[in-house]
């Protein structure tokens, strides 16, 4: 949703305005309905974690396909969310220094995306026995995606704050340029100055005494 809002900023065509509307409609509809589908599928909530006591739950298979139907529609709008940017900066009026730069964030989003295609075949670890232990793979890929999706949203913000830096250190350089420059002329000015005045005192000390 980050990377949906940031380029809602920076896209002014309708088309592509629409595209990125239909993409975030869609990861947040499949996002909150596989919410309410893993939080509610047994009553008493409690159960899920609770097994003593009487409980009715949903079966795993519905949860699989849940997860399958989902890693679907995130591959789809994790693909949007990437190759949509690409086309975008590519059309930019921006030197090719800039796009190039560009280019990692670019990479990061689509290992996210990549990342919930390489997650898919531990989806039917859902069914061991052992919960925790089994899902720790699909657990893995799944801080793997959202990591490196937030971490490209976040990069692709900070542009004025790297310029503003940049900056800063241009400016800070060149005193420190001008220090250095203005030291030894400095020095040099002083050292002809009292060599200027050694020559006058010799000077006046063979005028007086021929």
């Amino acid at each position: 949703m980050s990377i949906a809002a940031f380029l809602l900023r920076v896209t002014p065509n309708q088309i592509h305005r629409r595209i990125i509307y239909a993409a975030a409609g869609l990861t947040c509809a499949a996002g909150l309905t596989l919410v309410f589908i893993v939080m509610f599928q047994c009553k008493p909530v409690s159960a899920f974690w609770n097994r003593k006591g009487p409980r009715s739950c949903l079966p795993i298979d519905a949860i699989v396909t849940s997860v399958y139907c989902y890693s679907a529609f995130a591959i789809l709008t994790d693909f949007t969310f990437t190759f949509l940017p690409m086309y975008l900066i590519w059309k930019l009026q921006m030197d090719m220094k800039t796009k190039i730069v560009l280019v990692p964030i670019m990479g990061m989003a689509f290992m996210a995306s990549l990342a919930v295609i390489i997650r898919l075949p531990y989806v039917q670890d859902f069914k061991k026995e052992d919960f925790l232990h089994s899902t720790t793979n699909f657990g893995v890929w799944s801080a793997v995606e959202q990591s490196l999706a937030i971490t490209a949203g976040s990069l692709a913000t900070l542009r004025p704050l790297l310029r503003k830096v940049t900056g800063h250190f241009k400016t800070l350089k060149a005193s420190l340029w001008n220090s250095a420059d203005a030291a030894p002329n400095h020095s040099m000015d002083s050292g002809t100055a009292q060599l200027t005045a050694h020559r006058q005192d010799e000077y006046k000390l063979q005028s007086r005494n021929p």
